[in-house]
């Protein structure tokens, strides 16, 4: 009988007897047989939950397609419903438009009796004048004067018209001829004369201008009154911000500028 000699891990040798060794050859091989027993139940089991994921899968698409088959049959149902109430309101619709149509064309038949009755009216009007003017055989002359008439009204009521309309600015005329003639009285006694300017928006500059100049304020100088006038408002501000109450002195400062703009644009 031989012994086997064998190394260990760590470097070291050992002797094994033929019968140790085959034990040790056995146990490596049911290791071995025992390791493959576990891959296949490893890959028997990852085989078996593939299937299982795959009819999961299946499941799934299963449900999702039936619950979009659910959404689509609760569109269509929903789409049917507003169909039948976009109809039933195109009915009322045309209810309505039908009642319109028969208001109005019985508003319309009404107003035609009624403009009917006044045309036979107006009828037997001019039939009866027409046999009366027939009868007195005077048509001509009842038609002549009538206009006549209508002239001679028109014509007092026209002269009539002119005359209040004359009267009316004689009277205004007059108030003010004899308002101007007071005041002018006492500016005479006082040795002014009363004169007329344009009022263009202008009349302050251009009076000055006449009372500075003789010139009636028909020249140019008035707008060189009306920039001087700002120039020393401009440089005077202080002195005149009393006669713009605002509040403060800033609110009194804008309002002067706001002024001063108005004056320069004006």
């Amino acid at each position: 009988m031989h012994s086997i000699i064998a190394s260990s891990e760590g470097g070291s040798r050992f002797s094994l007897s033929p019968g140790t060794a085959r034990n040790l050859l056995t146990e490596k091989a049911r290791k071995k047989e025992k390791a493959r027993e576990k891959k296949k139940k490893t890959k028997k089991a990852e085989k078996k939950l593939r299937k299982e994921e795959e009819k999961l899968k299946k499941e799934g698409e299963k449900l999702r397609k039936e619950e979009t088959k659910a959404s689509m049959a609760a569109a269509a149902k929903e789409e049917e419903k507003l169909r039948k109430k976009g109809e039933k309101l195109k009915k009322k619709e045309e209810e309505l438009r039908k009642e319109k149509t028969k208001a109005s064309m019985a508003a319309a038949a009404k107003e035609e009796e009624k403009l009917r009755k006044k045309e036979e009216k107006l009828k037997k009007k001019e039939e009866k004048l027409r046999k009366e003017e027939t009868k007195a055989s005077m048509a001509a002359a009842v038609k002549d004067a009538e206009l006549a008439m209508i002239s001679a009204i028109n014509a007092r009521t026209a002269a009539k018209r002119l005359h209040n309309e004359r009267v009316a600015k004689e009277q205004k005329l007059r108030a003010k001829f004899i308002l101007d003639e007071k005041l002018r009285s006492r500016l005479e006694d006082e040795g002014i004369m009363l004169k007329t300017i344009a009022g263009d928006g202008n009349c302050l500059y251009k009076s000055t201008s006449d009372q500075l100049h003789g010139d009636g304020g028909n020249s140019h100088k008035h707008e060189i009154l009306r920039k001087d006038a700002v120039k020393w408002m401009e440089d005077n501000k202080e002195d005149l911000l009393h006669f713009f109450p605002a509040g403060s002195t800033r609110k009194q400062k804008k309002k002067l500028n706001e002024h001063l703009e108005q004056v320069k644009s004006a």
